[in-house]
């Protein structure tokens, strides 16, 4: 896995639209990146996809093996947008990589090519996948905007009104019964309780980010509502560990289908698995069989996991 200098950014102007074109090193696929369950603000609209990131309203479209970015305020902003795509990495050496490893992953890398895995800002991320325990990605998405609408301040955009996602202090101010009264359900605890030790220094995400993956995943196992794959989903798609292999039931369905002739294989020994097999590229190969599993193989899984009950 290697990444250029930096994104390459350029200024266009249309009498349609204006803003910033990113230009992806190898393939890029926006729509198995926004919309494959790594971020829950993203909606498609119009062929476009308009989404907040980092309090700001932003417009994302494709042409080719182009990105149009519109409502960026500078090239400063582009460039971290173009980062946050994860636009500079070298997707091709990366899905050449994991296609060399074995004939599923090549089926599983041509399905999929260009499904970048998003560098995504942390404290959103923590929240995002505390409340991913035990939910589908359109419940996720319903409990993220509710908070956003109800607790995140409200700002005016390029493309209309919006809601920033709360700060940690809006949360805490929130309370159980506010967090609560957005459908958080059992997850409420685990919010509440994260967003107080970001707001008073005992959760430093900055810290966590900057640790070793084993050390990081310890120190995040440690918060309520946060479970091995919770953890790894937060390392993965907001902290760059990219050896992190998050494990739910579908990624254990569609490994043990592809992998171990439908046999019976626990969370532990596939995430083992998966670091034998792919080592650093581990988060990349389960982000390209999760979307794998879910295009191609779905209602087969469904069946046999209806037959197996």
């Amino acid at each position: 896995m290697s990444d250029q200098e930096g994104p390459r950014v350029e200024r266009f102007n249309t009498d349609a639209k204006e803003g910033y074109i990113l230009r992806p090193e190898g393939p890029c696929d926006l729509e198995s990146t926004l919309c494959g369950g790594q971020a829950f603000r993203w909606k498609k609209m119009d062929g476009c996809y308009q989404g907040v990131v980092l309090g700001k309203q932003l417009r994302l479209s494709q042409e080719g093996d182009s990105v149009f970015l519109e409502g960026a305020e500078s090239e400063h902003d582009a460039i971290f947008i173009a980062k946050y795509l994860a636009l500079d990495l070298d997707q091709g050496a990366i899905e050449r990589e994991l296609e060399s490893t074995d004939d599923v992953m090549r089926r599983a890398v041509a399905a999929s090519s260009g499904l970048r895995t998003l560098r995504q800002e942390p404290w959103e991320t923590l929240i995002a996948f505390i409340i991913s325990a035990n939910n589908g990605v359109p419940n996720i998405s319903r409990v993220m905007e509710n908070l956003a609408e109800m607790y995140g301040d409200r700002a005016e955009g390029p493309f209309g009104s919006f809601s920033k996602f709360p700060s940690p202090d809006q949360l805490v101010d929130a309370g159980h019964e506010g967090v609560w009264a957005c459908k958080a359900g059992f997850r409420t605890k685990g919010i509440c309780e994260a967003a107080r030790g970001v707001l008073e220094g005992y959760v430093d995400l900055e810290s966590i980010a900057s640790m070793d993956y084993p050390e990081a995943k310890q120190e995040l196992l440690m918060l309520h509502g946060i479970g091995e794959k919770v953890a790894d989903c937060i390392l993965l798609f907001s902290m760059g560990k990219y050896e992190a292999f998050p494990v739910d039931v579908w990624i254990e369905r569609i490994v043990r289908h592809l992998y171990f002739d439908d046999g019976k294989v626990s969370h532990k020994q596939i995430r083992r698995w998966a670091e034998a097999a792919f080592g650093n590229l581990a988060g990349f190969a389960n982000q390209f069989l999760f979307n794998y599993g879910r295009k191609f193989i779905a209602k087969q899984l469904r069946k046999e996991s209806v037959a197996g009950s």
